[in-house]
């Protein structure tokens, strides 16, 4: 059955999601013409992205900039905020101590780490909206729906719940130019009056900030105050003097990381000498602190820091180990603060210090632990499946979930390292999934690269991956990119002989039509797509047929 499930899924999602409810009908003993009944607010369910909130460790209190936020979030006028400064200046932080003093005033609280697209943050509303019962939740996490009519069912769940809501969106600089997140800020700033967002983002010499139109700027965070100096470095395990306390404090212009990169290498090294280094402007050279700074860690714990720098999200320990890292090594990268670990083991690095670390990293380097990661987790999802019943439909959601983010986290590791043939065995079970949870723009992007992958390899390839392409521009209403990969994958189906291929390409053009209200070009395809497959003996032969039927009872649209 399964196998089955799996074969139709690569020839087409039409006959694909019939199948499934056949399947669900005779599982329940039910006739097949018999509808089931399902509620809009259980059609979907949804991922959330909100994370935990940031626990800001050895933070000391800035009281101006507290104040500050509190006058913002008490004003009506101004629902987005955005915290902005150099890197390592302390935003992150600030925002998380602001989060947890208004999560204690009763606020609901929200944190979101980017990059994330608008659908994953909508998607993480509709979670929310679906846990109290709104039956709106399937709009505002469908990515088929207007992105306007889903903000406006987020913003209209948000702003009518008995709680405030507060929301924070970490290092918007990596959203780059996109524009979904402009209409968003635009429509929260003119509809909302309880709920807020705040924005931290990174200002760089080199690459202007680009704050959305209707962002208010509260504050370009400034560096610590020279009287927390001492008490800042003493946190990070540094006893000095208030003098050399303010020596550091001149030599880092008062920016947090810099302060924490110096306290943490005069813990290994002699004061006098870090502090007669020529180090550069840290706004415009942090890379160069960095390498004055850390030159003198040992092997372990600088071949870990590198092994940690391939990530982009928190890791696994184990996963680190797998790659090389050494327990030791992990063990004095946080010692010397340059780690952090977080529940369930996972590791994470400052994103500064992750960019230094990955110029330090030879190329081939990073494709052996590509590749390494991404075979770690797809032998994750066999140990996560020989402990599950075998039939993936018996499985709690939560689980599933859980097998596809690796096999996700795989193909996207393959892709890096371009190991073609590996990232698309690690993608083939995963579009049927993201199509049954509604994540329309990640099936998308997900299919949109396997399909660049197949052209390096091969028409089988290319014609699997630009028929579910295809579906995912389908799915989006994109007609005509819809249209375009159909016919080319209907076009290497016929030159390979592949009538299985050919049948469903025909079926799939045929409800394109059908979609578009081109009425007998619809008939036409369906009657191929009919034939072909009564000619291998498939028994969607009928599935067609009553299509066509279906066709035939509608009155023409010219005649209405």
């Amino acid at each position: 059955m399964e196998a089955l499930a799996n074969l139709l899924e690569k020839f087409g999602g039409w006959f694909y999601r019939r199948f499934w409810r056949w399947r669900e009908l005779m599982r329940r003993k039910r006739p097949v013409e018999e509808p089931i009944a399902v509620q809009p607010s259980q059609q979907l369910t949804h991922i959330s992205h909100f994370t935990s909130i940031l626990q800001p460790k050895n933070f000391l209190d800035r009281e101006d900039e507290s104040e500050m936020l509190f006058d913002w979030l008490d004003d009506p006028e101004k629902t987005v905020g955005a915290l902005i400064g150099i890197g390592g200046q302390g935003k992150t932080y600030l925002a998380a101590k602001f989060a947890l003093e208004c999560q204690q005033k009763g606020w609901e609280v929200r944190w979101l780490e980017l990059p994330k697209t608008v659908d994953e943050f909508l998607r993480s509303v509709a979670d929310e909206m679906q846990k109290v019962g709104d039956p709106y939740h399937s709009i505002a996490g469908d990515s088929n729906q207007p992105i306007d009519v889903r903000m406006d069912n987020a913003i209209r769940f948000l702003e009518g719940h008995s709680k405030r809501w507060f929301f924070v969106l970490d290092d918007f600089h990596k959203v780059g130019d996109d524009s979904d997140w402009e209409r968003l800020v635009a429509k929260f700033d003119q509809s909302c009056e309880r709920t807020k967002i705040l924005l931290t983002a990174r200002r760089e010499p080199a690459f202007p900030l680009k704050l959305p139109t209707d962002a208010h700027e509260l504050q370009d965070v400034p560096p610590l105050p020279e009287s927390f100096a001492q008490a800042y470095l003493e946190a990070y395990g540094l006893q000095i003097s208030p003098d050399e306390a303010e020596e550091i404090w001149e030599k880092c212009e008062g920016n947090c990381e810099a302060m924490k990169l110096f306290a943490q290498a005069a813990r290994r090294r002699k004061l006098a000498d870090l502090l007669r280094l020529p180090l550069p402007d840290w706004s415009q050279k942090a890379r160069a602190w960095c390498q004055q700074l850390l030159s003198d860690l040992g092997e372990p714990e600088r071949e870990a820091g590198k092994r940690l720098a391939l990530f982009d999200e928190p890791v696994e320990q184990d996963l680190l180990l797998h790659l090389g890292a050494s327990q030791d090594g992990l063990d004095k990268l946080l010692d010397w603060r340059l780690a952090e670990r977080l529940p369930d083991d996972l590791f994470s690095l400052h994103d500064i210090i992750r960019d230094y670390w990955r110029s330090e990293t030879s190329h081939e380097e990073k494709r052996q632990w590509h590749i390494e990661a991404g075979r770690w987790l797809q032998e994750q999802t066999a140990n996560w499946r020989k402990e599950r019943p075998k039939n993936l439909d018996e499985w709690a959601l939560s689980d599933l979930r859980v097998w596809v983010s690796f096999l996700r986290r795989s193909f996207w590791h393959f892709v890096a390292a371009k190991e073609n043939n590996s990232a698309l065995k690690a993608a083939e079970p995963i579009p049927k999934f993201l199509d049954r949870w509604g994540e329309w723009e990640e099936n998308l992007r997900i299919c949109q690269k396997a399909y660049e992958l197949a052209k390096e390899l091969g028409d089988e390839q290319i014609a699997l991956w630009s028929h579910r392409l295809a579906m995912r521009h389908h799915d989006l209403g994109d007609y005509e990119e819809a249209e375009r990969f159909y016919r080319e994958s209907l076009e290497i189906a016929e030159r390979l002989g592949d009538l299985a291929v050919k049948a469903t390409t025909l079926g799939a053009l045929g409800l394109l039509r059908k979609k578009q209200g081109r009425r007998e070009e619809a008939k036409e395809f369906l009657r191929q797509a009919s034939e072909t497959f009564e000619r291998i003996g498939y028994r969607y032969a009928e599935d067609v047929r009553k299509e066509l039927e279906a066709l035939d009872r509608q009155e023409p649209q010219e005649s209405r």
